[in-house]
């Protein structure tokens, strides 16, 4: 099992289209949600399967982003280059 935070843009989606996402998507077992662009859940999707799912269901264009990703190191989604840097790079997280 998973534990899998999902992030998102105002642009993206509202959080309640997405739990309304979620609460049809078998494989998500248990979702909950604390903060205003993010819901943890647990499911045995991993980030990419799940991230797929979402961009399936709402979408994407410029402006509208997501990340998906484990509470370890798995993570998929759309993000600016300074953000990928800053997750791949935690110790230097300023570009060059």
């Amino acid at each position: 099992m998973n534990a899998l935070l999902i992030i998102t843009s105002d642009a993206f989606a509202t959080r309640q289209q997405i739990q309304d996402h979620l609460n049809t998507v078998k494989e998500i077992t248990y979702w909950y949600s604390c903060l205003p662009h993010c819901i943890f859940c647990t499911s045995m999707l991993t980030a990419a399967q799940l991230a797929k799912q979402l961009e399936e269901q709402f979408g994407h264009s410029k402006g509208r982003r997501f990340l998906v990703m484990r509470a370890n190191a798995d993570r998929q989604g759309r993000l600016p280059a300074e953000a990928w840097h800053l997750l791949n790079n935690p110790d230097s997280p300023k570009m060059k």
